[in-house]
């Protein structure tokens, strides 16, 4: 027996992991099997309020409970503890959904109509529009045994609790940070990365790929405690929403990685985003990155015109935001060398013009134009990307890159 669960909070409040434990506790005399799955969708959905996550629970079948039954239990929760601005969807079933259906809602973007036709022969409600019936059938509908999984840990606040600031401190979020196979929980600089800033339940969220390690996390976090917590088996970090393709066949709203070259010296606008164009078999994009990923903008600015690059991110209004990138071969690169010494009386000359050459003001000596000088590139070839405070959910973080 599986049910799925989208869309019941908000950008002011609600949490859908949240709402899953009440659900699980609710539920009491059905068996859960492993753990619960939070399931992120494209990140490109122009609905979505933050990480656009579903959830998935799978339970033992229990003939003692009818589907209807166990919608309507789910249904009380969801409309007591859904945010009024939200859309939720429930669905139930028997069956495991095609795994078609999740490959189409991390990768595009859906819309009811279009998942009709999966969950058909299934129990289900939409509540307030229904849009969350997307991805809880999504969710049902993800094969985790072909994916990469990571796990997350989620802590939730007591309810008095809920819009105030939280109280985690760095040297506990360093200690955590330091257990095996835990990542993204902390930025390079000592931001908190793992502790949200939305009125929303969570306490902090701590992810890794050694469940163990993150119970084990549980006890070092705080000062402020949590009121309970729940382990979710994920797709985050799995890169699940990227279509290996070309640049011929890019569209809006699709997450891809592709290859080309540096089109156009990176550039810089108000605000500290930068951008440059990159080229394949004739076509250009405008690739962007923005303020909030930090110093991954100084490996943008490092990038010159051939560079053969690797890069990963979302399409967006014709432009292509950066999620990360990786050189696989550098242009050559060179820089003005200084003006020259006079060969006379070694005082410094100047340029009398473009490709004039340089003349010395005491004696008058003329110099012939020196050569550019070659230099090596201040990249090398690996992957780059942002904090992780500025990561999405699904892109794989580069520790866990091959």
């Amino acid at each position: 027996m599986r049910i799925g669960i989208d869309d019941t909070d908000s950008l002011e409040g609600g949490c859908t992991t949240y709402l899953s434990s009440k659900v699980i506790e609710e539920l009491p005399e059905l068996s859960l099997i492993g753990e619960p799955r939070l399931v992120r969708l494209n990140p490109n959905v122009p609905w979505k309020t933050r990480g656009n996550g579903a959830i998935a629970l799978s339970f033992k079948s229990d003939s003692s409970i009818t589907d209807e039954e166990l919608l309507n239990r789910i249904l009380t929760i969801v409309k007591s503890d859904s945010h009024p601005s939200s859309q939720p969807g429930v669905v139930i079933s028997r069956k495991k959904l095609p795994t078609e259906l999740y490959w189409k809602g991390v990768r595009s973007i859906l819309s009811k109509d279009k998942i009709m036709p999966f969950i058909e022969k299934t129990t289900f409600k939409g509540l307030r529009g229904g849009r969350g019936l997307i991805g809880a059938a999504c969710a049902i509908a993800w094969d985790f045994k072909k994916s990469d999984t990571t796990y997350e840990l989620l802590a939730y606040r007591k309810k008095n609790k809920w819009g105030t600031s939280r109280n985690i401190s760095k040297d506990t979020v360093n200690t955590v940070s330091r257990l095996d196979g835990v990542f993204s929980c902390m930025d390079d600089d000592g931001k908190i990365s793992m502790v949200p800033h939305s009125p929303c339940p969570v306490l902090w969220g701590l992810r890794g790929t050694n469940s163990d390690s993150l119970l084990n996390g549980l006890k070092y976090l705080g000062p402020e405690k949590a009121e309970k917590s729940l382990l979710f088996l994920t797709n985050q970090g799995s890169d699940d929403h990227l279509q290996e393709t070309s640049l011929s066949e890019i569209e809006d709203g699709i997450c891809v990685k592709l290859r080309g070259k540096v089109y156009s010296t990176p550039y810089s606008i108000q605000g500290g985003h930068r951008f440059f164009d990159l080229i394949d078999n004739n076509k250009t994009i405008t690739c962007a990155a923005y303020e909030p990923s930090g110093d991954f903008r100084i490996k943008v600015d490092k990038l010159v015109q051939g560079d053969d690059i690797v890069v990963c991110g979302s399409l967006s209004q014709g432009t292509l935001n950066l999620e990360k990138f990786r050189v696989l071969r550098f242009e050559n690169r060179y820089v003005k060398p200084p003006n020259p010494l006079c060969t006379k009386c070694q005082a410094r000359t100047h340029s009398v013009g473009k490709d004039a050459g340089y003349k010395c003001r005491i004696c008058s000596t003329k110099i012939s134009k020196p050569p550019y000088k070659s230099v090596l590139p201040e990249l090398d070839t690996c992957w780059y990307e942002p904090p992780s405070s500025a990561r999405r959910h699904l892109s794989k973080p580069v520790a866990l890159m091959d």
